[in-house]
């Protein structure tokens, strides 16, 4: 039987029957873990300590979970302080409150609880139509005074979906975040508008292109999304990809595995809602279920930049070891041109250089991933991670697509 607990602290007390245990002590993607065997006997205590250390540190750089859910939404099974404490003590710096349709406020927690250092949260909202997708927006403006704080009410009635989508604008604004969640599937805006992952979709009164981000990962699932997405950036939509736990529950969702880096260029102490919609308009994420991708160019961020042809990349993959990566690919214009066997040991189990010299303007994207599971710390998982897209311009007079854009076939 597996048991979880979650420290906010750094000390607890656990009652457990007797009988020998194996004790994992974790923080999240970015540090090393400590097991243990460990004996308990009928009415004696036994104590067990345990030094978390960093795997490795990237300046600049913070977590974020951009979807996830706590009492405020119907089917929230947590209540808001444990999602923080669960945030936190899986190493998310970054908590997105995204309840369904309803606009709460987690950052007076923090201070209360302590985690201050550790953690900071953002005010967002869930916008869940039926038959339409489901969108999350951040940061979003609480209005004290109207129902449910101000989260837009399509259940009042709409004609399409471009009207939700101005709704949603209203409340962020035109530097906020819109973003398309899950989307394939049964609650997903690409498959209610019948978008086909090449260039077309059919139902033009469900479909919107006013997103600025979508869900490259939800809860351990990317297959689904990932063509969705390399077709979108070939064919000139500048979204940017996250990860998401889209956690409900205390364990649902594998919080602190599924999760987003981004590129603030600063530290978490600096990290605020300016620094959050800055980094993700530039596209500045690294989508992840495990490791980490420093992809650089002339020691420079690139994944989400427009650099120019003949530059050279170089990639290193960051990763604990209880985190097997094995192969590093790259992508062109959604099809993958150089593969990497991972010989190297954590924390950077593989190290590339790649020359970005297409003959015509181009995307690319780099995918890191192993086949053996992450056992220690997320039973039963693989590492995955993608970066944002990188948009090469090949004979320097500004970057266009490659294909054509992604418009109605019906």
């Amino acid at each position: 039987m597996l048991f979880r607990s979650y420290v906010r602290d750094g000390a607890m007390d656990v009652a457990l029957e007797p009988g020998d245990y194996l004790v994992t002590v974790s923080r999240g993607v970015r540090y090393e873990a400590v097991t243990e065997a460990v004996t308990i006997t009928s009415g004696a205590d036994t104590a067990l300590s345990a030094d978390l250390v960093p795997a490795y540190t990237v300046d600049g750089v913070v977590t974020i979970d951009a979807h996830s859910h706590a009492s405020p939404s119907g089917d929230g099974g947590i209540p808001m302080a444990d999602r923080v404490l669960v945030a936190a003590a899986n190493g998310i710096d970054v908590h997105v409150g995204t309840d369904h349709d309803h606009i709460a406020d987690y950052r007076p927690l923090i201070p209360a609880m302590g985690l201050d250092a550790w953690v900071k949260s953002v005010v967002a909202d869930e916008v869940s139509p039926v038959l339409r997708g489901h969108f999350n927006i951040y940061p979003a403006t609480l209005t004290a005074d109207l129902p449910n704080h101000g989260a837009p009410r399509w259940w009042f009635g709409y004609l399409d979906t471009a009207e939700i989508f101005s709704w949603m604008r209203a409340n962020v604004g035109e530097s906020g975040i819109v973003q398309a969640n899950h989307p394939v599937g049964s609650s997903g805006m690409f498959s209610f508008a019948g978008y086909d992952a090449n260039g077309s979709y059919d139902s033009p009164d469900h479909w919107s292109d006013d997103f600025d981000a979508m869900e490259l990962l939800n809860s351990d699932d990317y297959t689904d999304n990932l063509p969705y997405y390399l077709d979108l950036v070939r064919r000139g939509k500048q979204v940017t990809p996250t990860g998401v736990s889209d956690s409900h529950t205390h364990t649902g969702g594998n919080v602190g595995l599924n999760l987003t880096f981004l590129h603030t260029g600063g530290a978490l102490a600096d990290f605020d809602d300016t620094a959050l919609t800055t980094a993700m308009a530039a596209r500045a994420t690294v989508v992840s279920h495990g490791p980490f991708i420093d992809a650089r160019i002339d020691g420079a961020w690139s994944p989400g930049a427009e650099v120019a042809g003949g530059s050279m990349l170089e990639v290193e993959v960051k990763a604990p070891s209880w985190m097997p990566v094995e192969t590093l690919e790259l992508y062109r214009d959604g099809d993958v041109v150089e593969t990497v066997t991972c010989t190297g040991k954590a924390p950077t189990p593989c190290a590339a250089s790649f020359t970005l010299d297409p003959d015509a303007d181009a995307t690319y994207v780099l995918i890191a991933s192993g086949t053996s599971g992450m056992t220690a710390v997320f039973p039963g998982q693989l590492p995955w991670a993608a970066t944002s897209a990188i948009y090469v311009d090949a004979d320097g007079d500004g970057w266009t697509a490659p294909m054509a854009p992604v418009e109605s076939g019906g």
